[in-house]
């Protein structure tokens, strides 16, 4: 009897001695699990975008790094050009919270930007107009690729001097992303320029789309060089000049208008009547969904209307 009772209690001893050993292992801290909630309690960095176009290239030069958040500060303004746009204070706090600010630059943000600095001096600010030549003054500087490209550079270098730890990431991010841009520019190059030189004439009622002339050699003809909003009304006198310039030009075929801008396309419409031309629409990339590839997909979409217009198959 004593015999039985000395074996179960061994068996008893030893189950509670294992059951202790194994708990003890299964609590034990592994490398694994502290990695897993440091990633959790890291506190995602912000970099505010001032506008679409922005925002676009810092999603591919950001892409795949973590805790990187990229927010829009206009995406509620309706989309388009921020020329009347102002920051509410809710923005402004946003602002001053994030790792960095990217703006376009070229005057684009110059009705809120300087109020910005003054309030808030420690901000890191990123101009990403930097040594960009600008036309008449003109900031729709992301309408051409060439200075898109510029862009793009420009933000990649300031962005990575703020936030040296995922420079190399960003550096091959913007790299795959330029490789995009070229071959885009390179198709369209080879396309366009099947266009005789003496048609290479567009009529644009929205000047900002001039860049893209200059980057593929069109004389670009508008209703008012220096005209800054899309939404300004054309007075009668620009119009009857502009009427009288496609009737004397037999390689006026078209009039180009930005699908976002409604007084435009009324305009085009009033112009249509008095001669016949087609009238055709160019996506200025201000406003879309949250895409990477949303600028390379409006550029190619804009291509493929102008080869519509001039009849390249």
């Amino acid at each position: 009897m004593k015999k039985k009772n000395f074996i179960l209690f061994f068996v008893l001893g030893f189950l509670v001695i294992f059951s202790f050993v194994m708990l003890f292992f299964n609590s034990y801290p592994r490398k694994e699990f502290y990695d897993g909630i440091d990633s959790l309690n890291e506190e995602k960095k912000v970099v505010v975008a001032s506008f679409y176009p922005i925002y676009i290239i810092l999603l591919n030069i950001t892409d795949g790094v973590e805790n990187i958040k990229i927010e829009n500060i206009s995406k509620n303004y309706g989309g388009g050009c921020l020329h009347d746009f102002q920051l509410q204070p809710t923005d402004m706090k946003k602002i001053e919270k994030s790792m960095a600010f990217v703006i376009n630059g070229a005057g684009m943000e110059d009705s809120f930007i300087e109020k910005l600095k003054e309030n808030y001096e420690k901000i890191n600010i990123i101009d990403s107009s930097k040594n960009i030549n600008l036309l008449h003054k003109d900031s729709h500087i992301w309408l051409s690729l060439n200075n898109y490209k510029k862009q793009v550079e420009n933000i990649l270098e300031q962005l990575s001097k703020i936030d040296t730890k995922n420079s190399e990431k960003y550096i091959l991010n913007a790299s795959e992303y330029m490789k995009k841009l070229e071959e885009l520019k390179f198709r369209m190059e080879n396309e366009l320029s099947k266009i005789p030189i003496e048609k290479r004439k567009i009529v644009i009622l929205d000047n900002r789309f001039n860049y893209f002339g200059k980057d593929f050699n069109f004389e670009t003809i508008n209703l008012s060089k220096h005209s800054h909003s899309h939404d300004e009304g054309s007075n009668a006198k620009e119009i009857s000049s502009l009427i009288y310039k496609i009737k004397t030009d037999k390689n006026i075929k078209s009039i180009f208008v930005d699908s976002n801008s409604e007084s435009s396309k009324k305009t085009a419409e009033s112009i249509s009547k008095e001669v016949s031309v087609k009238i055709y629409e160019l996506n200025s990339a201000t406003n879309g969904e949250k895409n990477k590839d949303q600028y390379l997909n409006s550029v190619e979409k804009n291509f493929k209307t102008i080869k519509n217009a001039f009849n390249i198959l």
